[in-house]
């Protein structure tokens, strides 16, 4: 019997590529208009100061994700002051992502129902805890989740044990009484797999069909395409 249903955020409860691909213009223009930065070049320079953030991490943890640090690194790289110029990119970066997102289609009713079943609802997610809060309180989920696990407060990322063991522990559950719901097959279905947790991997479409199956070196998980298929899919696990 289902206690506890784990949610992933980023690309799960909403659409994360696409809000991301939409705030990218903005982000241009800005370095354009106030570091001479040419807008062809800025998603380059990002994405290098990304693995200079990653390397002096020298692991996986939250601040790989911190978009402070990777903008502080992108200055520091191009001899661009610092101050004031990384806070306010970070801040204008989240405020028009978060600004636009909008919850993953039937995930609103999903967690009524779950909520209504007496089913805790939790999230486990690879990221700073601000943002994520921000971004759960914009979508209007806060209301239906029990409680958060992030890897900033894990102290690692998924696919660690660490995530989800302590997921369970919130919850108050056992392992197999849980399912964990995401989008990632590295970070998700692996990190669920490997502590026996049952897990569904989510891959929107346009058109829902049957409810397809995963084969990993761990076993077999369903995949949904929609969050009214969840249900169904819990029957199979």
């Amino acid at each position: 019997m289902t206690k506890a249903v784990f949610f992933d955020i980023d690309d799960t409860i909403y659409d994360y590529i696409g809000a991301h691909n939409n705030t990218m213009p903005v982000m241009k223009e800005w370095a354009y208009e106030n570091l001479g930065i040419a807008k062809e070049d800025l998603e380059k320079y990002v994405a290098e100061a990304r693995v200079r953030a990653d390397d002096r991490a020298g692991r996986d943890c939250a601040v790989n994700h911190n978009r402070l640090v990777r903008f502080q690194c992108m200055l520091e790289t191009l001899g661009k002051p610092v101050f004031p110029y990384a806070y306010e990119m970070y801040n204008l970066y989240w405020d028009t992502l978060i600004d636009q997102i909008i919850p993953s289609p039937g995930i609103e009713e999903l967690m009524k129902e779950l909520k209504q079943r007496g089913i805790y609802i939790g999230i486990g997610s690879n990221m700073t805890s601000d943002v994520q809060y921000r971004k759960i309180l914009k979508l209007g989920l806060g209301k239906y989740i029990d409680g958060i696990v992030t890897s900033e407060e894990a102290g690692e990322e998924k696919p660690h044990r660490k995530l989800f063991d302590l997921c369970v522990e919130k919850a108050g559950v056992m392992v197999e009484e849980s399912i964990f719901i995401g989008d990632s097959i590295a970070h998700d279905v692996t990190g669920a797999q490997n502590i026996g947790m049952p897990v569904i991997l989510y891959r929107p479409k346009e058109n829902v069909n049957e409810i397809e199956w995963l084969q990993t070196e761990k076993g077999k998980c369903p995949v949904i395409a929609h969050f009214s298929q969840f249900f169904e899919a819990e029957k199979m696990l």
